[in-house]
């Protein structure tokens, strides 16, 4: 008799857990919730704290399509997608999406892009990826933007906090989104004088590329200059900003100075990045 009633309390439990699993199963969102626009979904990403996710699309793109079709309907990727906030922008649609797809770069399709509830680049892949690639993009991009959920929050606690703009501008920077990290790397300058130097070299040494890039070369040399007098040498940043440097004064026909300066990359930084396109830029660069 205990026999009996212990298998039926094991079936019954057996039972409770399947229904309970079932039940789960049953309420776990079997697709992506999209978002009317973008305005709502930056809304709603600025409320919740989240990241959105834009998938950015068009009539004319199969991909596009099969996204929708596999890759959007993947069980981890639905559920991921709960993490963060998405939306569909056509790329060739009103002015507004049209808009956003130039604001961010958007030149093939299908481009998902991740951006921070301020609007902010944090990731963004270009092309068909299924389930589970897309997946590992979409992990890949919530841990990027931890840190930049970080800085914007340490910029609306205090907004001359020059390390978060530092920080944010060198993100910017190596997602190459430059108008932008240009922005936040001039204010942390102009803010940053009690930073440690290694620091402060590096906002100016990014800085000055991207004003070399501008071309501006007299505000490139100075900033550039200002990121080689602070010490000590950095065998990240100073050949950088040495090559940059160089670059900047070839560009105002001082090509002595350029030398000077291309011979100082090779011979003190001899393993770094810059030295390889310093001995091509000495190897072509003209004797006066």
């Amino acid at each position: 008799m205990t026999g009996t009633r212990t298998a039926s309390l094991v079936v019954a439990s057996l039972l409770i857990a399947a229904s309970a699993k079932d039940a789960l199963a049953a309420a776990a969102p079997t697709k992506i919730r999209w978002e009317g626009s973008y305005a709502a979904a930056l809304k709603k990403a600025k409320a919740e704290k989240k990241i959105v996710m834009i998938d950015f699309w068009a009539d004319w793109c199969h991909w596009c399509f099969e996204l929708d079709k596999k890759t959007y309907r993947d069980a981890d990727v639905v559920k991921r997608a709960q993490e963060l906030v998405a939306v569909k922008v056509d790329r060739e649609g009103s002015r507004a999406e049209r808009l956003l797809g130039d604001e961010y770069r958007v030149e093939t399709l299908p481009t998902i892009a991740f951006v921070s509830p301020q609007g902010h680049m944090i990731f963004r892949v270009d092309g068909y990826k299924d389930g589970p690639e897309f997946s590992r993009v979409m992990d890949h991009a919530q841990k990027k933007a931890a840190d930049v959920l970080a800085w914007e929050a340490a910029l609306e606690s205090n907004a001359a906090d020059a390390a978060a703009m530092s920080k944010l501008g060198g993100h910017l920077f190596d997602v190459e989104f430059y108008e932008d990290a240009r922005t936040w790397l001039r204010k942390a300058a102009d803010g940053d004088k009690d930073r440690p130097a290694k620091e402060r070299k590096r906002t100016r040494t990014l800085l000055g590329i991207i004003l070399h890039f501008d071309n501006k070369p007299a505000e490139a040399e100075t900033v550039l200059n200002e990121a080689l007098a602070l010490t000590p040498a950095d065998p990240d940043e100073d050949p950088a900003a040495l090559f940059t440097l160089a670059k900047v004064q070839m560009k105002t026909d001082r090509n002595k100075e350029a030398r000077a300066n291309l011979q100082k990359i090779v011979e003190k930084f001899p393993e770094s990045k810059p030295a390889v396109r310093a001995r091509e830029t000495l190897d072509t660069l003209p004797a006066k």
